[in-house]
């Protein structure tokens, strides 16, 4: 048989087998010219024949001299490890995410006010004398996500900051830290703001990477601004009355 006819006869057997879907686990005969068969079981050889099943179950054949029956063996090998390592892999139940649960400031508990001091007492201040303390405007954290980086391996905390004050934050901050289950720091770092300056109401983007972050179980966010205050215009002086 001439290599153009086993060619044709290779690529019908192949056509057929694309067609059909195979009854049993499919084995590999590779031609001289490189023309892979898919056949329905193993194949065997029998004098000058190579003897198979084709996926629709029918009873066919190729020259042995047309097989590359070394060839043939090592690609029905490694078709089979393939099939056994996605057969193993489909047994495996999905992997199943940890709840994350968020940190906020009322979970962790803060330092009592030191106690004002008493009158007559050395180095006490009138309270006349005593500074107001700030007011600085509220920046709370609307929405936020995991993101996992699959090129760099780690995990990046993404997600939207917004002004709830009545007065303009400016030098905006927010810093984003990660807690283990025993509520130990995974780790801490300043996130990456859209803008550093937001009017009231308006709400701007931020990104906090953790290189070297696979995993944790609770997120603090923890915000800094300063209020930018806006002096009232003055009122106009009265008219002065006619004589």
């Amino acid at each position: 048989m001439s290599r153009p006819r086993a060619s044709r006869i290779a690529a019908t057997l192949l056509a057929a087998a694309a067609a059909c879907a195979p009854a049993a686990r499919a084995d590999w005969l590779v031609t001289r010219d490189g023309a892979r068969v898919e056949t329905a079981g193993a194949w065997q050889v029998k004098g000058k024949l190579v003897v198979f099943k084709t996926a629709a179950g029918d009873l066919a054949s190729l020259r042995l001299a047309e097989v590359d029956l070394e060839t043939s063996r090592a690609v029905t090998a490694e078709a089979g490890a393939a099939a056994a390592a996605s057969e193993e892999a489909a047994k495996k139940p999905p992997a199943k995410r940890r709840p994350v649960r968020v940190l906020t400031d009322k979970d962790f508990p803060r330092a009592a006010s030191p106690a004002a001091p008493a009158e007559g007492v050395a180095g006490a201040k009138p309270p006349e004398a005593a500074s107001a303390p700030a007011v600085a405007p509220v920046l709370q954290v609307t929405s936020w996500e995991r993101e996992d980086d699959s090129v760099d391996r780690h995990v990046a905390i993404i997600g939207a900051l917004r002004n709830t004050a009545a007065a303009t934050a400016v030098d905006a901050g927010l810093v984003v830290s990660l807690f283990d289950e025993a509520g130990g720091l995974v780790a801490s770092v300043a996130a990456e703001l859209a803008t550093t300056v937001l009017p009231t109401g308006e709400s701007a983007g931020f990104r906090a990477d953790f290189p070297g972050v696979f995993a944790f179980a609770a997120v603090k966010f923890e915000t800094s601004a300063m209020r930018l205050e806006t002096a009232p215009e003055p009122a106009a002086p009265p008219p002065a009355a006619e004589q």
